[in-house]
């Protein structure tokens, strides 16, 4: 169950920053069904990354790649993945800051909410997977319970008609644009790298299937509050939409401007998200070059996410940056690299089963 609410915890800060204005962009007032449909087009790639976990239980992703591709791939596969990690953290906290100045800190220069965040990300990334997922495990009812206090408390000022028609802009178009934005659950690249951390088949078969069914259940919940208060029209023009949604919460006179309380949350998550994504970027580069320990890069790729985190000018086009670019290049290659490696999985599993059939026939003459 640990696993099981790591990988939720991971993909849980997208949802409270940009990633219901795409969703609002392309479904309308259909947004709160995108999740599921872009899951039913994840399937195929789930099953592989279990299949892939079955057959090299105790190596991850960038180890896998050398195992099948041979050793001169191993490196190219480990830098490759971890300058994504590299990239795909540093425009994260660079939206986060942006996030924590408009709450709470309007004043604050990004590197005030950046850096701490990246400290305490390195501490937790020295520990190990392990650790940060006992954290999480022991702070997740209150995340949990928080998320589903501020949907339960928004249905006070929902509109149902805001959801309508249901199947926004049409079927055909509503599984297209889906289609399209696959990308945004990404995310499950951090699965095969936590292969050596899964204990048994079940733990992996867990995280993917249930851990990302889950997440796309989340997503619905808050996209669909989101859906009930705010026009379609105007939701992609919202910079921060559940922190939105989160401030209109209104309850008598003691329960207002309750949104301090869920910035809370989103730190601890983001938190979480930070101290995986660093020791990632460091896992694959240290499995890329064969090194026996991840811990003495850690501190290099902070120093690069953190220097990648001032490269967008402001918050708009760190979100174009990764949503529209780092997302939607990277999507179509993991899954190529996914299928290649099922492909020589079962060619080298038919070549051995081929080869005592060969000495039986000489022996035979």
């Amino acid at each position: 169950m640990e696993s099981f609410f790591l990988i939720a915890a991971y993909f849980s800060p997208a949802i409270f920053l940009g990633l219901p204005r795409l969703y609002a962009t392309d479904g309308g007032s259909a947004l709160w069904l995108m999740p599921f449909i872009i899951f039913l087009f994840l399937i195929p790639v789930l099953w592989m990354i279990v299949h892939l976990y079955k057959n090299y239980p105790d190596q991850s992703l960038v180890q896998i790649i050398g195992r099948l591709w041979g050793p001169w791939a191993q490196p190219l596969a480990g830098l490759f993945f971890c300058v994504f990690f590299v990239i795909f953290t540093g425009l994260f906290l660079r939206q986060f800051s942006v996030m924590i100045n408009v709450s709470m800190l309007a004043t604050s220069q990004p590197s005030v909410t950046i850096l701490p965040l990246l400290l305490a990300g390195i501490i937790g990334a020295l520990q190990g997977p392990q650790i940060i997922s006992r954290t999480n495990w022991v702070l997740m009812p209150l995340n949990l319970g928080i998320f589903l206090i501020m949907i339960a408390a928004s249905l006070r000022t929902a509109t149902p008609v805001y959801i309508a028609p249901l199947l926004g802009p049409g079927i055909d178009l509503l599984l297209w644009r889906s289609f399209l934005r696959t990308p945004t659950l990404l995310d499950i690249l951090i699965i095969p790298v936590l292969f050596p951390f899964f204990r048994q088949l079940s733990h992996c078969r867990m995280s993917t299937w249930y851990g990302l069914g889950f997440v796309v259940f989340m997503y619905s919940l808050g996209l669909l509050a989101f859906g009930m208060n705010f026009p379609a029209e105007a939701s992609s023009d919202i910079a921060f939409p559940l922190f939105q949604l989160a401030r209109n919460i209104s309850i008598g006179r003691f329960f207002q401007r309750l949104e301090v309380l869920f910035v809370v949350v989103w730190v601890i998550l983001s938190l979480l998200k930070v101290m995986l994504s660093l020791y990632a970027a460091a896992a694959c580069f240290s499995h890329g070059i064969g090194a026996p320990y991840y811990r003495p890069y850690i501190w290099p790729m902070a120093v690069l996410i953190y220097t990648v985190a001032f490269i967008p000018v402001n918050y708009l086009v760190a979100l174009h940056w990764e949503w529209n670019y780092l997302r939607n290049a990277m999507a179509p290659v993991f899954v190529l690299i996914l299928i290649s490696l099922i492909l020589l999985h079962w060619r080298k599993t038919k070549n051995k089963s081929e080869l005592p059939r060969e000495g039986e026939q000489l022996s035979a003459k």
